[in-house]
């Protein structure tokens, strides 16, 4: 992909995309200051996956952004806004507490 003249290393931002949310998945608990986690392995289980995922649906959401603007950068509209806000919740660990409560917690 161009844009005038500059070429994305794409595989890069998957590489990046994917240590940082498996990190995120598996330090979750440390993450959201929870100084001991749940003794049930289904309920850790839930957490990095939810985490995990939750953060590369972040990053899925940063890409469409990124292609949407690199493909035509005059067209900004109102689905950069929607899925920069996903990539934000998203990539800051907050995208499972959005989904459950519907807030960002502050």
């Amino acid at each position: 992909m161009l844009m005038k003249g500059i070429i994305f290393p794409w595989e890069l931002f998957w590489v990046v995309a994917g240590i940082h949310s498996f990190l995120y998945g598996v330090k979750c608990f440390q993450i959201h200051f929870q100084s001991t986690p749940p003794k049930t392995i289904e309920y850790k289980y839930a957490e990095y996956l939810f985490n995990g995922l939750g953060a590369f649906i972040g990053w899925i959401a940063l890409y469409f952004v990124f292609h949407l603007s690199w493909n035509n950068p005059d067209s900004f509209g109102w689905q950069h806004l929607v899925l920069s806000y996903v990539a934000y919740i998203g990539i800051s660990g907050q995208l499972p507490f959005v989904a459950k409560f519907g807030f960002i917690k502050g």
